[in-house]
């Protein structure tokens, strides 16, 4: 009973200010204390550290709570914990970024006596770092004509895929500040690529940027396109030099790593001499700083023809034309700018620039031609069983999950094929593949094409189909002939 009575005693006589309260007091956030989940979310968080003083801290409380002073906000309720014996530091998770907090800390004695709070405010930070740019953005046309801006992050981080994605924004001109830079899109992309027919014709230049859901920016990268107008039928062919690996002539330039660029030297690349091209073709490669010529393409059919070349790269450059039923360059074939129209099978290109220093990363033709167009909507490979067919006599059938082919009745042969849009929900096709276009349905001429999730594996969804070929009524015997 003495020693009940000494010990209460003893605490009535104890002051609250004999306890010491903690000091040192510190707060960090940051990219140090910063929590990913599992599903990429970043959450900010707050070390909360002191110092005890000596014989005290057996027992150690804090607090926090997001500071309102000076707002309209009704007060945020204050968080209380116990840190432990002896405990110095605290780490006080998901915290809003950009938030003012009051942080506190107190010790209680061996006699249950509290020190005073010891407190300080701190705003915490999220992520600060910007992620990193894209590896590649690169614009080029679609065979429907439709502008495709498509770039290549690997790997994609997790605060990117979640929370964050990709932002492209344009500008004609030479002005290459993003500040200044025309949004392309609404909100944020969450992958590649993006289509768009958006911008009239002219000359632009692009740039992405990778942003993270704690909203920071990457670097941009910039990319440059000549846009012509945008197409949306009637596209026969579609020609890429950099995937051809540039085969034609170079003239005052050099090819290196897949890229043209001028070099201001009076060279050939090839093992061509001055006397054994046409005269008419001096004139014009004299008076060029960089000129790149195409070799032949051949369209397939003869029809009617309007070609258009997309210059991929950096700088100022003109397009001239030639358009024949041979193969062999003639004076009666004339180099014409712009986009003519002429009924040919054949087309050759030039592209020149007379300011050095310029670069090509690619020159995209696409040809518009007159020729058959069917369009198949809501084809849906949910309701078809494997090598059932619908349509009459028969336009659509399913090969196996995922693949079908589509036929184009009346053509001679298919030019080109395409889904324009996918009808899918979650964990359906993010994707097609055009596995051929050679394939047939009954003797029908018919393209086969392959529907894929987004881990690459093959499933059944809805989509619309475009096919573009040449029609029987077109075709001379001799194209009769050269196709069988």
């Amino acid at each position: 009973g003495s020693a009940r009575a000494s010990a209460a005693t003893e605490r009535a006589l104890i002051d609250v200010n004999a306890v010491p309260s903690p000091h040192e007091l510190a707060a960090t956030s940051g990219t140090r204390t910063l929590r990913i989940a599992p599903n990429g979310k970043v959450t900010a968080a707050i070390l909360f550290s002191w110092q005890n003083r000596a014989g005290f801290g057996m027992h150690t409380e804090l607090f926090w709570q997001v500071d309102n002073k000076g707002k309209n906000n009704a007060p945020t309720p204050r968080v209380v914990r116990a840190a432990g014996a002896g405990a110095e530091s605290y780490l006080i998770e998901n915290v809003q970024a950009g938030s003012t907090y009051r942080l506190g800390v107190r010790v209680r004695s061996s006699f249950g006596i509290y020190s005073a709070w010891s407190e300080l405010t701190h705003v915490a930070r999220g992520k600060e770092e910007p992620p990193s740019a894209v590896d590649s953005f690169v614009v080029t046309l679609q065979g429907d004509g439709t502008r495709l801006f498509s770039w290549k992050l690997n790997p994609v981080p997790l605060d990117v895929t979640h929370g964050g994605g990709f932002r492209i924004r344009y500008t004609q001109g030479t002005n290459s500040d993003w500040s200044v830079m025309e949004p392309m899109h609404e909100g944020l992309l969450v992958s590649s690529p993006l289509e768009s027919n958006r911008l009239p014709p002219g000359d632009y230049i692009f740039a992405i940027v990778v942003v993270d859901s704690s909203g920071n920016q990457s670097a941009p990268v910039f990319a440059s396109a000549r846009l012509g107008e945008p197409r949306t039928n009637n596209i026969v062919l579609r020609h890429s030099e950099a995937q051809d690996g540039f085969k034609g002539r170079i003239y005052n330039g050099k090819a290196l790593d897949g890229i043209l660029s001028g070099t201001n030297l009076l060279s050939w690349n090839y093992k061509n001499n001055w006397k054994s091209l046409p005269e008419n073709w001096l004139g014009w490669l004299k008076g060029s700083a960089f000129s790149y010529l195409s070799p032949v393409i051949d369209v397939g059919y003869a029809m009617l023809l309007i070609p258009y070349v997309s210059v991929i790269g950096e700088g100022q450059f003109e397009v001239d034309y030639w358009l024949s039923s041979r193969t062999r360059f003639s004076h009666k074939d004339a180099w014409q700018p712009g986009s003519p129209r002429r009924l040919a099978r054949y087309v050759r290109f030039r592209v020149y620039s007379k300011i050095s220093g310029q670069i090509i990363r690619d020159l995209v033709l696409t040809v518009d031609g007159e020729s058959l167009t069917r369009k198949w909507h809501n084809v849906n490979l949910h309701t078809l069983a494997d090598g059932v067919s619908i349509g009459g006599p028969v336009w659509v059938e399913r090969l196996s999950r995922g693949c079908f082919r589509v036929s184009l009745p009346n053509a001679a042969s298919i030019i080109s094929a395409s889904i324009t849009a996918i009808h899918s929900q979650e964990q359906e096709p993010r994707t097609w593949l055009l596995e051929s276009l050679s394939d047939s349905i009954n003797g029908v001429p018919a393209a086969r094409f392959c529907l894929l999730n987004r881990s690459g594996l093959l499933v059944d969804g809805s989509v619309d189909v475009v096919l573009h070929g040449v029609p029987l009524s077109r075709l001379t015997p001799s194209d009769r002939t050269s196709s069988s």
